[in-house]
């Protein structure tokens, strides 16, 4: 059985060199962009509420911050809002006893503004 695996590494590999020595030319393809543009993409660069209340969340729960940094300008952001705010979850499949009131004024704000913002 050995054997078999190693021969067909072997073959492999002279295929890998039977491919450059064919000398095909190499493709290279326009990257699309896998998300909106720097400014969307950053909460934090948003209006000043917005940057408040981010600030707020950033203090009190920075991998909340970054999934937000991370989803900004995508539907899946207000997905997580919604969870965070209708559930208490904490994107850790965590359940939470809530939120202060500090950071849910926070994360209704970003959510508002996501809203308003991205849709």
């Amino acid at each position: 059985m050995k054997e078999n695996g190693e021969n067909n590494k072997q073959q492999l590999g002279s295929q890998d060199q039977d491919d450059e020595d064919l000398n095909f030319p190499t493709l290279d393809f326009p990257q699309e962009e896998a998300s909106p543009p720097a400014v969307a993409a950053a909460p934090s660069n948003g209006p000043k509420g917005l940057q408040m209340s981010m600030e707020t969340v950033r203090a009190h729960h920075p991998h909340i911050a970054r999934t937000f940094d991370s989803l900004w300008g995508f539907e899946q952001c207000e997905a997580y809002l919604q969870r965070l705010i209708q559930d208490g979850a904490d994107g850790r499949e965590k359940s939470r006893r809530g939120f202060s009131d500090e950071v849910m004024q926070a994360l209704l704000t970003i959510a508002q503004e996501h809203k308003v913002t991205h849709r």
